[in-house]
């Protein structure tokens, strides 16, 4: 258990960041009626429509800009400083909302604050993948979603419960916690190899494994056979001061790893639950549930969570491809039936005598999502890449899902009153049992499995006939 003490210390540190996130992304959905409405809690007054659907969205191209930054960032300076950096957009961000005159405000701290969370996705999942020892790596990357949907839970608390001009100090706070802590954690033995500074990376997968100096020569053996094998795959993975060239993208099991990636990506955003994470309010106020809609939004995460929990225990027990397969499944069949209420609704049948069942529908979808489809492609495509490449590609993979998610939040608003809600969610529903044969086809189990190993499982596939 020593050995795991530091790689948990610095995934829940690191982490706090991601619950910043989580409240950047939900704060606006018990708030935005009231902007909406002529409370005047703006000194400008009421907001437009348009206005409402661009504070929603920008935080997207926020971003969208923080996967190249940061993307830049991480393979420069390191793993941990651009984590540690994402501090400064955040602060700024819920700085300007403490002070907010308009709309613009808002939409310019929305933005920052997507710059942080862009930046987020890139380097945390890279930072915990490259600290993690194989048997722990799924638990650690899955805390991100726990955190994530925490932030998500106090920021409906926050917007439901305190004023626009009071809830950014807990944020503020919560960004100072996150500097002060995670500053004394050192960099991942994996860059400094890349950089070619083996006693740093040494020292720090030392301090990952809780290995001392003066340890017993069993703990030191075992150190040293596993920094001999860092050591090997870097250098049969490329010098990553070496320039990324079309080269590294074209042999069979890199192209492979891009396509899983991708499909599993987009699914976080075709999944419906981010719509569902920043419109809940609106979902409940037109589906007619028997809880208050702010109500409903905070029972919504609490049970978001406690799927974010179940994936975490789960995720190196029973491994990905299976979570993936029962999570896309499962949010499926919640999004039909979400789809079909909202259809009869739409059609005049009378579903009073059904009011409890969005809040069951969107509990059971946010739930299941969250073992799986919403949270594991963030570290899976970790795992699957190699090192020389990986920053690269997650800053190209992440750019595309953002773009996604903006298009989804900006223009959701419009689909719904085209095309009716219920249509929404039964797209939704249709990418998910996609996503779920695609996994269960086409994707290799990583559960408990090092680099080698999965680089050798995506190579794999028929084998070839033998020549007569």
């Amino acid at each position: 258990m020593t050995s795991i003490v530091y790689q948990y210390l610095a995934t829940i540190c690191g982490n706090i960041a991601t619950i910043v996130f989580g409240i950047t992304v939900s704060w606006v959905s018990p708030i935005m009626p009231v902007l909406v409405s002529d409370e005047n809690i703006l000194p400008s007054g009421m907001i437009s429509k348009d206005e409402a659907s661009w504070i929603n969205s920008v935080t997207c191209l926020g971003a969208i800009a923080g996967n190249f930054i940061f993307g830049t960032l991480v393979d420069r300076i390191g793993r941990k400083w651009s984590l540690f950096l994402l501090a400064i957009p955040n602060a700024i961000s819920f700085s300007l909302i403490l002070v907010a005159q308009d709309a613009n405000y808002l939409m310019t701290a929305r933005a920052i604050g997507g710059i942080a969370g862009g930046g987020l996705f890139v380097v945390l999942p890279i930072y915990i993948n490259e600290i993690s020892e194989d048997r722990v790596r799924g638990c650690l990357g899955a805390v991100l979603i726990v955190f994530e949907t925490s932030g998500i839970l106090i920021g409906y608390v926050l917007g439901s419960y305190m004023t626009v001009t009071t809830f950014p100090y807990v944020v503020l706070a919560l960004t100072a916690i996150f500097a002060g802590t995670f500053f004394y954690f050192p960099e991942t033995p994996y860059y400094l190899l890349l950089k070619n500074r083996h006693a740093e990376a040494e020292k720090s997968l030392k301090f990952f494994r809780g290995v001392k100096e003066d340890a017993t020569s069993g703990s030191l053996s075992s150190l040293t056979v596993e920094f001999e094998k860092m050591k090997i795959f870097i250098i049969s993975s490329g010098n990553k001061t070496d320039s990324v060239t079309i080269t590294d993208f074209t042999n069979r099991t890199t192209l492979k790893a891009i396509l899983i990636s991708m499909v599993l990506l987009l699914g976080t955003d075709f999944c419906g639950i981010f719509a569902i994470a920043t419109y809940t309010t609106e979902i409940f106020m037109e589906s007619g549930s028997s809880l208050s809609p702010n109500m409903s939004a905070i029972v919504v995460a609490s049970i978001q969570i406690l799927g974010s929990c179940v994936s975490s225990w789960f995720i190196d027990r029973s491994g990905r491809k299976p979570l993936l397969i029962f999570s896309a499944a499962g949010t499926a069949v919640c999004h039909t039936a979400l789809g079909a209420h909202l259809f009869l609704k739409a059609e005049g049948v009378d579903m009073s005598s059904y009011d409890w069942l969005p809040i069951v529908i969107l509990s059971g979808a946010v739930f299941i999502a969250n073992i799986g489809v919403d949270n594991l492609p963030y570290f899976i495509f970790a795992e699957f890449l190699q090192p020389k490449i990986l920053g690269f590609l997650t800053t190209a993979f992440l750019f595309i899902a953002w773009i996604t998610a903006f298009l989804l939040l900006r223009y959701y608003t419009y689909f719904v009153e085209t095309f009716g809600m219920f249509s929404c969610y039964w797209f939704f529903a249709a990418f998910c049992f996609f996503e779920a044969l695609f996994v269960l086809f086409f994707m290799p189990e990583t559960k408990g499995k090092s680099f080698e190993a999965i680089q050798k499982a995506l190579a794999g596939g028929r084998r070839r006939k033998p020549i007569k």
